[in-house]
């Protein structure tokens, strides 16, 4: 190795000899700086236990305070309750000898009280016993003044009718006589007798005493305008008779004339088909003139030949019906049954129905007798009506429609009360029972008249 390598390694050497003298020198530097902060620690430490046992000094001196002010308050306490207790209870017992005085007063208050009471008691008896016994000897007097004002009113009555009943059969006998046949068509009185039978038997049935407990379901299809909705429950008995009438007219009053009485379906078909063959006897009817429309029954309105036809017709009619309801000879089996019959039978079905769906099975068999014998009697009435020469029909009224109260229609609550105002049809609670004419043709009457005047519930305006 040469010189020079040497020399620099040893140059090297001594470089790094003198940056770990350096470094020593440094540690050393470090480890006194160590050594004095590890001094000053222990110092503050020692003073820190120093000033620790002084504060648990204290904190005992405080706890040994804190003890006796509890034990001094607890005796205080202990004290002042005791004068509390022997205070309230002194207090309880000079109100409970306050409340029993008062409730000494009181028991005599009210026993005087009662006693004055039994003696104002046994006189406003006595005053009312004088004064009933005077009203009612006011009433006695009163009633009989009506009573006789009554039988007055009822004999004029009697003798009215006994007066129009007269008259009426003299034009019966006249119009018969005039028309050389015997058929005797129900006079304007019967008509009104037997509708206002049947009007009857339908408020009978539909009023609630006879139905029981009654509830439309919200859903249901025969309140369909919502009328109790509007008027509440105490007007069903009003939606219910609507709701028979309706039945009965389709059942028998479908077409004018008598021509509804075997129903609105097949039954009707065959009466029509019946004055077809009738007519095709002695004209010729096609196209467009003949058929089963109702349309083609106007003739009605005006022949006196096609009435005398109809009236012989439904009288026929009428007496077949008659004597199949006669009871079948021991041995015979019973006949079937008629389309006039069957459809009788429908209405029955049709207006059962109505009650089944507001009311309980045992309020719907108290009232079939009487739903067939509504069915019977307008469908008697039907028949009558085709008997009759005249136009003689149920007048309906929809609702919304404007009708003037009077001798057409009534208000089904007030009567003849609002007599000629005006009014808007809520619901047609009865039809009329109205006669055009007198089946004579040219020269009868075209002036509706009215045997029996409808029912409507107006609309009624709650007020403000």
């Amino acid at each position: 190795m040469a010189n020079s390598d040497i020399q620099a390694e040893l140059s090297r050497s001594e470089n790094q000899i003198e940056l770990l003298q350096n470094e020593n020198k440094a540690l050393k530097e470090g480890i006194q700086d160590r050594s004095l902060a590890i001094r000053q620690l222990e110092d503050a430490l020692s003073s820190q236990e120093m000033e620790s046992r002084s504060l648990k000094a204290d904190l005992s001196r405080l706890e040994d305070d804190q003890m006796k002010s509890l034990y001094n308050l607890r005796d205080r306490h202990e004290s002042e309750r005791l004068k509390q207790a022997a205070y309230y209870e002194e207090k309880l017992h000079s109100f409970q000898d306050d409340h029993d005085q008062e409730l000494l007063r009181n028991e005599k208050f009210l026993k005087d009280r009662h006693d004055q009471h039994e003696r104002e008691l046994s006189n406003q008896k006595a005053m009312h016993e004088e004064t009933i016994h005077t009203l009612y000897e006011e009433h006695k007097r009163e009633f009989s003044k009506q009573e006789s004002k009554h039988q007055k009113t009822l004999q004029d009555l009697r003798d009215k009718h006994a007066l129009d009943v007269a008259k009426e059969k003299q034009e019966a006998k006249a119009m018969s006589e005039e028309t050389g046949d015997s058929i005797r068509q129900l006079t304007d009185s019967e008509l009104k007798i037997q509708f206002q039978k049947l009007k009857l038997l339908v408020q009978v049935i539909t009023e609630p005493f006879n139905l029981g407990a009654v509830s439309v379901p919200q859903d249901s299809q025969l309140d369909h305008t919502g009328f109790i909705q509007r008027k509440g429950k105490n007007m069903l008995r009003f939606l219910l008779r609507s709701l028979v009438w309706e039945r009965i007219v389709d059942g028998f009053f479908s077409a004018p004339f008598g021509f509804g009485a075997f129903g609105s379906g097949d039954g009707k078909r065959v009466l029509i088909e019946l004055y077809w063959s009738w007519r095709s006897l002695f004209a010729h009817h096609g196209g467009a003139g003949a058929g089963t429309g109702t349309g083609s029954l106007d003739i009605f309105s005006r022949s006196k030949d096609a009435n005398r036809w109809r009236s012989a017709t439904f009288s026929s009619i009428m007496s077949a019906v008659r004597d199949a309801k006669k009871s079948p000879v021991d041995g015979d089996e019973p006949a079937p049954l008629t389309p006039y019959a069957m459809n009788q039978a429908k209405v029955e079905t049709d207006i059962l129905k109505v009650f089944e769906e507001i009311t309980t099975a045992e309020a719907v068999d108290q009232i079939k007798d009487k739903v067939s014998e509504i069915a019977c009697l307008a469908g008697e009435l039907a028949l009558e009506v085709g008997v009759h020469r005249a136009n003689v029909g149920l007048l309906l009224l929809s609702s919304g429609e404007s009708v003037q109260i009077g001798q057409d229609f009534v208000d089904c609550e007030d009567g003849h009360g609002a007599q000629g105002d005006l009014e808007t049809v809520d619901l047609l609670v009865c039809p009329q029972l109205f006669k055009i004419g007198d089946g004579r043709g040219e020269g009868s009457p075209s002036t509706p008249k009215s045997i029996c005047p409808g029912e409507v519930y107006p609309v009624r305006f709650m007020p403000a």
